[in-house]
């Protein structure tokens, strides 16, 4: 098992696509090289902590679940956060092989509320993993 935990959240579909035809969408591009560079950093700070030892990356088959923690008790719909900034910088830094639904199950996951401590936990798992996600949803613990 794999964490990476970034101290932000990637912005809405909306915000980073516009809504409605409204040209109010921020930098996309910019905003992907950014998440994709913070998995970089992340990759090589668990590459040195000796956290990738003995893991065979990258997965051909892989869960990731995707816990948002927003720092506000906002409504917000799971559809506008897909993780795509996410699964293509976990593919372009060699965790995943591919982010297509032939080699991944994605679990999108949000926690509320926490204002000193808003953060992106990303979670991958070798293989397609949907009885211990069961699990950690009921509160449970992954166990490798």
């Amino acid at each position: 098992m794999i964490k990476i935990k970034i101290a932000a959240i990637p912005p809405s579909n909306n915000q980073s696509q516009g809504k409605g035809g409204v040209k109010r969408a921020i930098g996309y591009s910019q905003t992907k090289k950014l998440w994709n560079e913070w998995i970089w950093i992340m990759r090589s700070k668990l590459k040195q902590r000796g956290e990738l030892d003995g893991i065979s990356l990258p997965y051909e088959k892989a869960t990731v679940i995707i816990k948002y923690n927003f720092a506000d008790n906002r409504r917000r719909d799971p559809d506008n956060y897909s993780g795509k900034m996410i699964l293509d910088g976990l593919k372009n830094n060699g965790f995943i092989v591919d982010d297509s639904f032939k080699e991944i199950d994605i679990f999108p996951m949000a926690t509320f509320g926490n204002e000193d401590n808003e953060y992106t936990e990303i979670t991958i798992l070798e293989g397609h993993r949907i009885r211990e996600i069961v699990e950690l949803m009921r509160g449970g613990d992954i166990h490798e």
